[in-house]
Parts: C-alpha cells; structure tokens; sequence
C-alpha cells in the first residue's frame, strides 16, 4: 500500500520538474532572439509588494518599423522584483530614461512585436530544478 504513495509522489516531483524544465527552456529560446537599440519613452513606478518596480515602455525600430515595448523580462513569474538582479535592471532602465540613454532590447525576429530588455534565465529556476532533481533522487534512493 505504501508504494501508491511513493509512486504518487515521485509522480508529482516528475512533473514539477519536467514544468520548470520547459519553463527555463521557453527563456532559453531567447538567447536566439535578435539585439537592437531602443530607447524608454515613458516610466511609471509602482509598488511592487514593498518596492518601487517600473511600469515603462519602450520604441525600438526592426527594418525601419517602430514597435512599442514594454516588457523588462520574457517570464514575470519567476522574477522576483526583491532580487539583486531584477533591482538591477530596474536601475538601469530608470537611469537610461532620465539620461536619455539607449537600451538593448531584444526581439523575436518572427514576431518583432515580441521584445524584452533582458533576456536571463531567472536563477530561481535554475534553483529549483537542481532542488527538485535533488529530492527525486533522494526518494529513489530511499525507495529502493
């Protein structure tokens, strides 16, 4: 009776884990996305749980036509506005609007609609899969 359980949960890690390994591997897909420059037109802040996180918008132009961004990161989800990096960025966006700098922005040359301005896997995923894999293992070891 006690293997439907272990069974049952080794299933659950297997699938946790192979959700995040598609997750971490849709961003790594935009590391084939193309680089152009583009710059802040606007940028709003907000609070953010207990932060100040920019709501912005950004022109950029693919084969002469503008497109409107607005995007900092592919996945929101798996970006925590309290890190170290996301902070990072927020800065560095706010500074290029004040300064009236140019940004890199990254775009998908399919859909050149589609655009980010920082296209890093978070590391919280990277985290979490090793996590995962960690107590899969672990309870193959156990079980056997």
């Amino acid at each position: 009776m006690i293997w439907i359980f272990d069974l049952a949960w080794l299933l659950f890690l297997l699938m946790v884990f192979i959700y995040f390994c598609h997750v971490r591997s849709k961003i790594r897909q935009l590391l084939d996305w193309h680089k152009t420059s583009g710059k802040i037109t606007a940028c709003e802040w907000s609070y953010e749980g207990h932060r100040l996180w920019p709501k912005i918008e950004y022109n950029y132009k693919v084969n002469d036509i503008e497109y409107t961004g607005e995007h900092l990161f592919f996945d929101t989800a798996h970006n925590d506005p309290n890190s170290l990096y996301a902070r990072t960025i927020a800065y560095k966006v706010a500074d290029a609007y004040k300064n009236d700098k140019e940004l890199d922005v990254y775009y998908d040359l399919q859909h050149p609609e589609n655009a980010v301005l920082d296209r890093t896997i978070p590391r919280k995923i990277n985290l979490i899969i090793i996590f995962i894999a960690g107590l899969i293992a672990l309870h193959l070891v156990i079980s056997c």
